[in-house]
């Protein structure tokens, strides 16, 4: 389990957006995986302190090697991070999907955590009704390893710290089989 802690300021009015999607749906039977993920992007941009919203139609599922990747959550964001790109940059041939999960989830809180601070510093009421100890991110991993169906979930949470202003926040990481 990887923490990266997040402290609250004060809001700053530089220009900053991210891109969150909402649903994935993974079945799994003993011979076969299904899945499906809604194609729907919110795109949030902050200019100046002042909201805009706007919907664009997405993929959100990417090969990494043998496996593939389904994103839910906050996907993309102005600081650079991109959660299917992220999996891929993670993947090393020869990897299973256990082995991408742990190193998702050593990697994706380095650009994921600056990206909620900011959240946290301009939107305070967003951040806490949207993310404070609910899951960021997800993202899900599928394939097949030796003819069996595999699936491994990679999901990072924003929760709050045990002592501490309602702002400060610790981005945990928590894989499920």
């Amino acid at each position: 389990m990887s923490l990266i802690f997040i402290s609250g300021r004060n809001a700053s009015a530089a220009d900053f957006g991210f891109e969150h999607g909402t649903a994935v749906v993974v079945l799994r039977s003993p011979k076969a995986i299904y899945a499906a993920v809604d194609s729907k992007e919110i795109d949030q941009t902050y200019r100046d302190g002042k909201l805009s919203l706007d919907e664009k139609v997405v993929c959100k599922v990417r090969k990494v090697g043998p496996y593939y990747s389904i994103v839910a959550g906050i996907m993309r964001g102005t600081n650079g991070f991109d959660a299917l790109q992220e999996a891929f940059n993670a993947y090393t041939p020869g990897d299973d999907l256990e082995k991408l999960g742990s190193a998702i989830s050593q990697s994706v809180p380095v650009s994921l955590a600056p990206l909620l601070e900011t959240m946290l510093e301009t939107d305070p009421a967003m951040f806490v009704k949207n993310y404070a100890a609910q899951a960021a991110l997800h993202l899900t991993l599928i394939g097949n390893e030796q003819n069996v169906p595999k699936v491994v979930v990679v999901e990072f949470q924003a929760v709050k710290k045990a002592e501490g202003p309602i702002s400060d926040f610790a981005l945990n990481s928590v894989r499920r089989k």
